[in-house]
């Protein structure tokens, strides 16, 4: 199997089997941004609570397309029990994938099955975006 379909079904997984996705609003003590794409109508909520510089809890909840839906359970996957200097440095690090060819952490490999495509590439940043905005609020 070629890599390209290694990380479609990796996609497809986590489309079908989102990881802590919540239905219900965030509790207060979340930390919380939305991303959307009128567009096409993705809409994506992400949360995260941190304690002692870490995060200690995140979800997210919302709709979308597969690659955003994947995405975006990809990174709260990605940053459960993070450091904050961690979560900003990989975060830094996806932002810029989707800006050139820099390479993708082990565990967020899937998401190069959209590289070729600009339009998936705001699908599949839409919930980092999110995260950005989390960050950059947790700054001030």
């Amino acid at each position: 199997m070629s890599n390209d379909a290694l990380y479609k079904e990796a996609l497809l997984e986590h489309f079908k089997h989102p990881r802590n996705h919540r239905k219900e609003p965030f509790e207060p003590g979340y930390l919380t941004a939305r991303g959307r794409n009128p567009r096409c109508g993705d809409d994506v909520e992400v949360g995260l609570m941190v304690q002692d510089g870490r995060v200690a809890a995140s979800g997210f909840r919302g709709r979308g397309c597969s690659i955003c839906m994947a995405s975006t359970s990809m990174l709260v996957e990605a940053m459960a029990g993070s450091e904050i200097g961690d979560l900003r440095a990989l975060h830094r690090q996806v932002i810029g994938w989707g800006a050139d060819a820099s390479t993708l952490p082990d565990a967020l490999e899937a998401l190069d099955a959209v590289r070729s495509s600009p339009s998936r590439k705001k699908c599949a940043l839409l919930g980092w975006n999110a995260l950005g905005e989390i960050l950059e609020q947790s700054q001030n």
